[in-house]
């Protein structure tokens, strides 16, 4: 599925990028992101931050911090600030301590960040998808999404940002095996740098090799400038896998990771749970990586269940198919 990667101006610097992915035995439900970037834009004359994925993203839209605590909201915002303690502390109107734990054994050693949190209701800021004045049919068929997020306010400061989208239709189909034998789904989550590598060399060629390749030469062109763009990796990279209440009784699992990761899922606080109505019901079932140092290779197998309904509906189609 991979993981987003990141461009700008050279002298950006991010100190994080946390993604906070819910996963559904559902394909419907499709796979929902939410990515948590600290960045300091510097002297950066452009002041955007460029995210890019594999493949269509839909649902783009900039997530706020006013129910960062909420029971009633789906717990991006609210894992972001809780999942360690005291991850995401205020200090002052607008402004929170959050700690980054790159490079020590366990997060034994963290250091703290100065961080300003803006989101929709800042009227100057947005996250849009580049592409939206293209047609559905061809986004549909996208062999990438880039998220303008921006343009940075004319501060020397960090911010905190987070972005939510979607990953569903034909992108999810393409970028998440399944094996309905077992009844289990692959979820492959690679660092920025294979991110960059499969949109170069299999998205982007199959849409020009299509019959339709002119509605992609807006794709192609931007791709090259990407190249005179500096590629950010964040200090730390974070992933955050929740399983959804709707897995029970089967549940996400991790099978594999790079020794660039560590699997710290053992460091989610136990308040976690009870703080929110939903993540009661799937207690020890959230899965926490970090990277043990500025890493854009990283890769991560995590496995997870396919709803019984869904293969029993494929199976029904192929037979009178």
């Amino acid at each position: 599925m991979l993981c987003l990667e990141f461009y700008g101006d050279p002298h950006m610097k991010m100190d994080l990028c946390e993604e906070t992915i819910r996963y559904s035995a559902y394909r419907k439900d499709g796979l929902h992101l939410a990515a948590t970037i600290a960045v300091a834009p510097g002297d950066a004359t452009d002041r955007i931050v460029y995210a890019v994925h594999s493949r269509e993203l839909d649902e783009v839209r900039l997530g706020s911090w006013e129910h960062a605590a909420s029971p009633e909201e789906f717990p991006y915002s609210y894992l972001f600030c809780n999942i360690a303690k005291e991850r995401l502390a205020p200090c002052g109107p607008g402004t929170h301590e959050m700690k980054v734990f790159t490079g020590k054994n366990e997060l034994s050693g963290e250091s703290t960040v100065l961080v300003e949190a803006i989101g929709p209701e800042n009227t100057v800021l947005r996250a849009k998808n580049r592409f939206d004045a293209l047609s559905p049919e061809v986004r549909a068929n996208a062999p990438y999404t880039c998220v303008e997020i921006g343009p940075l306010p004319e501060k020397n400061a960090t911010y905190l940002v987070r972005v939510e989208c979607r990953l569903g239709k034909r992108s999810f189909q393409d970028l998440i095996p399944e094996d309905e034998v077992t009844g289990t789904r692959l979820y492959r989550v690679y660092g920025p740098e294979h991110t960059h590598g499969q949109i170069r060399t299999v998205h982007m060629p199959r849409c020009m090799a299509s019959v339709n390749s002119t509605d992609y030469m807006a794709y192609e062109q931007f791709l090259k400038t990407l190249g005179e763009k500096q590629l950010i990796v964040p200090n730390e990279y974070s992933i955050v896998a929740v399983d959804n209440p709707n897995c029970n009784p089967a549940h996400l699992h991790c099978i594999d990771l790079t020794n660039d990761l560590f699997d710290v899922t053992s460091n989610v606080d136990d308040p976690v749970y009870d703080g929110h109505n939903m993540l009661r019901g799937i207690r020890g079932r959230i899965h926490w990586f970090v990277t043990r140092h500025p890493s854009p290779l990283f890769f991560l197998q995590l496995v997870g269940p396919i709803a019984a309904s869904d293969i029993t509906e494929r199976e029904t189609c192929l037979q009178t198919a």
